[in-house]
């Protein structure tokens, strides 16, 4: 892992995890905390999917953690 966990140095670790186990074409929905650096992860996932002619569109494939979310609401 990157000394960063910015989104722009996480992406390519996705993506070369993503084609080593052969399931880069089949990704689906990705679900994570509300953390910036997340929205911007799956901003490059879209734009580096896009390059290899796989549609993923970012917001509409951003699941939020219910229970962060459930629990930033109570607070």
């Amino acid at each position: 892992m990157p000394l960063s966990h910015a989104g722009k140095y996480v992406c390519p670790i996705i993506i070369k995890k993503l084609k080593d186990y052969r399931i880069l074409p089949r990704i689906g929905y990705i679900t994570s905390d509300n953390y910036g650096a997340n929205d911007t992860l799956n901003s490059h996932l879209s734009n580096e999917l896009s390059i290899r002619g796989i549609k993923w569109d970012s917001i509409l494939h951003r699941g939020r953690c219910f229970g962060q979310a459930f629990m930033t609401a109570g607070s």
